[in-house]
């Protein structure tokens, strides 16, 4: 199941998020996936960790946007064998489109 924890700033959605993960994960359930921007998933993994310990971790996977897709690409047998471009190959392509602007 999908749930949105949606409010404003400061509003403790993440740490409602935690000790809702943690129930859930006291109470057997398994496969729970946190979703989050690439800048959040170190500090999720760790908030994890102290609320469920090391073997409720098991349980939980936190995934950065970019993990997500890889995964989904992956399962999915669309995974590609080639190289993800580089900074300078994006910096060179958008000066290109601005010059041709």
């Amino acid at each position: 199941m999908l749930q949105l924890v949606l409010g404003r700033n400061y509003c403790d959605k993440t740490e409602y998020l935690r000790n809702l993960a943690s129930e859930k994960v006291k109470s057997g359930d398994m496969g729970l996936i946190f979703i989050v921007p690439e800048q959040f998933s170190y500090d999720t993994e760790k908030g994890m960790l102290e609320k469920v310990g090391a073997a409720g971790m098991q349980n939980v996977e936190v995934l950065s946007l970019t993990r997500l897709a890889e995964l989904v690409l992956e399962k999915t047998g669309k995974k590609s064998d080639k190289q993800p471009v580089d900074k300078g190959v994006k910096m060179l392509t958008m000066s290109m489109a601005l010059e041709e602007l």
